[in-house]
């Protein structure tokens, strides 16, 4: 007995281990890849199918003219799409290819159809409800193989096969798809009794699946094209076709370079070595725009151990990271010339498509480009165009580029930097697509639009795929050299503001200084042209084409202590270069940037513009209005300025500044660096500036030093020194040099030294100063031909004048008139001068009776027989 059942365990082993061979398992099943990477331990396997001695091999790379898996490659494959493994799917498999990676894996599509069954009755109604209804499934002619996302759910494709049970050809394994899908489902019934003409029924529900128990992968050669494809009968099992032969891939050592070295761009590259070789320089493999390439590891031995190293090297992109430049295609011109291209990649906003005829010479945002590298990568870059403030876009298949928001669309937006002759290409991430100037999709018949390429493989070699870069720095720099016009006006040279960008831009062109140089260039700023230590005058253009200067009402607007009008319904009614004197100093401004405007003010009132009336533009004792100026011609001439008021815009309306809500007018703006003033051939005057001013050398300069009885006596000051503003003083020319009494006083910088003003008497005032009335004042006058200080009755003194107040003199009570002494006091009756008022000059005798034309320093006899002394 226990003879007999050692035998009988020993027929049941037997048994079982002839079992186990005829389902034997010829590959072992890899763990599953995770996070995109392969898992350790994954067995690779190249798969052999042999029909009749005919050897071929599955290789993820050899399609069909319908882009289905074929196997018609004979020899064994060395290379990443001749490798597969297998994953363990529950009890069923997966099946990845190396090349394709861990995103794909084979599937088989086999049309799949199920017919409903027929429908019950119950009385007179239907019932909704089912028989059991048929599958069909159709493997001959219309079922193909091919690698489809690993996340594929849609119906009739299924890439989850399990292993069949061969009856012959053992060295072999039969895959049948595995059918993953959710069924029909349709209901069972059974007549429970009841009436023939009204049966009970009751329903059980059922679920039907088709059965892929035959649908066998197999090398169809019986079809065109020719494919891998599927049995679904039973004679699958016997079919040579349907043996795949997995056989183990055992590969040399790969070795992997890291070619980061802290360069910022990450790039690996393998290569098969045989263990115990020594490396060098010379096996680096090379990568796209890298040179300089050196292994830095002193153990350079190849081992399963020692198979990872580190390569110096440099990026050599044909452009800097982070810059901005603009890009051309080889035949943008019409021919494969890129030297001859006077075109541009430029965006377009109104449909969002990228022209190749945009003008290469022209400063456009829209034409600018920058290369935004994607971490961790070798060669892959976003594309960035400023203009738009969007990404260049683009498709695998034959179509237009676009710009699109990062990370909206379905579209590439990450393309690979790829060497193309003189040029590069703009790659596909995942193709060989490559965007250039040679798609032609009918867009129209002139075929000006960027787009990707004729979908073949020579796209990354091909000549109108090619792309080169222009650097934008000259183009930049440009900007801050151009020259301002012989007008001067503010505005038409470039600004302050736009020279320093442009001149960063032009030495670095990186996003943040090329995007201040083209907002300086676009958008200028009265702001970027004035400053607030400096003065202007601001013109209106009349309807007669002339210039109008702003100014108050002739220098005589009265300020007190509410608001006054600058321009009282009127501009100066005055040719630009025939203001005068009185005018020139009304007509003064000075510019203070605000938060969101320009505070203007004159500079002789000391008051700034207030809110537009309707009669005309009126100034304010308080802090003032700020008014927005906006360039009126754009680049050409940004001399032109909008002034824009509350409601609107400052006009010209007539011979007022007036607020219109229609229409705009500009004005014009000229720095002031010195005050033009006008003597009479008297060769007096008295002055009071509102701005620091410089003595000049051709004529003099007084200062009231002291006064005594009847006399005022007057002290010298230095030419070249600066009288600050709202001082008063005389002035004298010489008589000599005097011609057309046209004389300048030069604006002070305030590095000059200061005139010797200490103790002077005079009183002066830079607008018409009433409210004198009843006041003892004296100013400069002629009467009967005499000039001096008269007293003056009326109640007002004009502006930008000096005059002496009663209270200065010392012993002069009840004097009507002043002489002037120079230096030390010595009188004279100065009837030989006539300041402010016209008056008949006197005549001169020497001691000897003869007249003497133009008096110099000495003692004469006047026409009236009074003696003088001039000094």
């Amino acid at each position: 007995m226990k003879k007999n059942r050692t035998f009988t365990l020993l027929l049941a082993w037997v048994a079982s281990f002839v079992c186990c061979l005829s389902y034997a398992q010829h590959f072992t099943a890899s763990p599953a890849p995770s996070g995109g990477s392969w898992a350790t331990g994954t067995k690779w396997y190249t798969i052999k199918i042999d029909v009749n001695g005919s050897v071929c091999y599955l290789h993820s790379g050899t399609t069909n003219s319908s882009g289905h898996l074929d196997v018609t490659r004979t020899a064994k494959p060395t290379d990443d799409g001749g490798l597969w493994c297998v994953v363990a799917n529950g009890s069923n498999y997966k099946i990845y290819n190396k090349a394709k990676g861990t995103g794909f894996v084979l599937g088989l599509y086999a049309p799949v159809t199920y017919k409903k069954g027929n429908e019950w009755w119950e009385g007179i109604s239907r019932t909704g409800k089912y028989k059991e209804g048929s599958w069909t499934i159709s493997a001959d002619g219309d079922a193909y193989a091919k690698m489809f996302a690993a996340t594929t759910t849609e119906a009739n494709v299924w890439t989850t096969f399990a292993k069949g049970s061969p009856s012959s050809n053992t060295d072999g394994d039969y895959l049948h798809a595995v059918y993953t899908g959710s069924g029909e489902t349709y209901y069972a019934t059974q007549t429970t009794g009841g009436p023939w003409y009204n049966p009970t029924y009751t329903y059980t529900t059922a679920t039907s699946k088709p059965n892929f128990t035959n649908l066998y992968l197999n090398k169809r050669d019986a079809l065109s094209p020719t494919r891998l494809g599927a049995w679904n009968t039973s004679e699958a099992l016997g079919k040579p076709g349907s043996r795949f032969i997995f056989e183990e891939y055992v590969p040399p050592v790969e070795v992997t370079f890291n070619y980061d070295s802290g360069t910022g761009y990450t790039a690996f590259r393998t290569a098969s070595f045989l263990s115990g070789k020594t490396l060098t320089t010379a096996d680096v493999p090379a990568v796209d725009y890298y040179t300089n390439f050196n292994i830095t590891t002193s153990n350079k031995t190849v081992s399963s151990s020692n198979n990872t190293f580190t390569v110096s090297c440099t990026p050599n992109f044909p452009f800097t990271e982070g810059h901005v430049y603009k890009m051309h295609g080889a035949n943008c011109n019409g021919s494969l010339n890129s030297n001859a291209s006077n075109f541009c990649f430029t965006a377009r906003t109104e449909d969002n498509y990228i022209t190749y005829k945009g003008d290469k010479a022209a400063v456009n945002a829209y034409s600018y480009w920058i290369f935004e590298h994607v971490a961790n990568t070798e060669n892959q870059f976003y594309i960035y165009n400023m203009g738009t403030d969007k990404y260049l876009s683009s498709n695998t298949n034959r179509s237009y580029a676009v710009m699109a928001e990062k990370g909206t669309g379905t579209a590439n937006q990450i393309f690979r930097i790829t060497p193309n002759g003189d040029g590069f290409n703009l790659q596909h991430q995942d193709d060989t697509y490559c965007c250039g100037v040679h798609f032609d999709g009918g867009k129209n018949t002139d075929k000006t639009y960027l787009g990707t390429g004729w979908g073949v493989a020579t796209d990354p070699s091909h000549d109108a795929s090619r792309v080169y870069i222009m650097d934008i720095a000259p183009e930049l720099a440009a900007l801050g050299n151009d020259p301002a016009t012989t007008e001067g006006y503010v505005g038409e040279g470039p600004s302050q503001v736009l020279k320093t960008a442009a001149a960063a831009a032009g030495t670095t062109p990186t996003v943040a200084n090329v995007e201040a140089c083209l907002d300086a260039y676009n958008n200028p700023k009265l702001a970027d042209y004035v400053t607030a230590d400096k003065y202007y005058q601001i013109f209106f253009e009349g309807s007669d084409g002339t210039n109008q200067a702003l100014a108050l009402n002739a220098a005589t607007e009265t300020y007190s202590a509410g608001a006054f009008t600058l321009v009282p319904g009127t501009v100066m009614a005055v040719a630009e270069s025939g203001i005068g004197q009185t005018d020139n100093i009304a007509s003064i401004y000075q510019f203070t940037k605000g938060t969101s405007g320009m505070l203007v003010t004159n500079v002789n009132a000391q008051a700034a513009w207030g809110t537009v009336s309707v009669s005309g533009l009126e100034g304010t004792t308080g802090e003032g209005t700020e008014y927005p100026f906006a360039v009126a011609s754009g680049q050409s001439n940004n001399s032109y300025w909008n002034i824009v008021t509350e409601n609107g815009h400052l006009v010209l309306d007539g011979t007022a500044v007036r607020n219109s809500t229609s229409e705009a007018a500009t004005a014009r703006l000229k720095e002031v660096t010195s005050i033009p003033v006008t003597i009479k051939p008297t060769l007096w005057t008295s002055l009071c500036f509102p701005v620091d001013v410089i003595i000049p050398t051709n004529l003099k300069a007084y200062k009231a030093g002291s006064t005594e009885g009847k006399t005022i006596n007057l002290d010298e000051l230095t030419a070249g020194t600066r009288i600050p503003a709202g001082t008063g003083f005389l002035a004298l020319a010489d008589a000599v040099s005097y011609t057309d009494g046209a004389y300048t006083f030069d604006i002070a910088t305030g590095t000059e030294p200061a005139a010797a003003l200490s103790g002077n008497l005079f009183t002066s005032t830079k607008v018409k100063r009433t409210g004198m009335a009843g006041l003892d004042y004296f100013a400069l006058a002629t009467k009967n031909a005499v000039t001096g200080f008269y007293k003056v009755t009326s109640g007002t003194v004009p502006a930008n004048k000096a005059y002496l107040l009663g209270e200065k003199l010392n012993q002069g009570a009840g004097a009507n008139m002043l002489q002037f002494a120079f230096g030390e006091g010595t009188e004279t009756g100065i009837s030989n001068v006539n300041a402010e008022n016209s008056g008949k000059a006197e005549t001169y005798y020497d001691l000897n009776g003869r007249i003497v034309a133009y008096p110099t320093s000495g003692v004469y006899v006047t026409g009236n027989g009074r003696k003088v002394f001039v000094k």
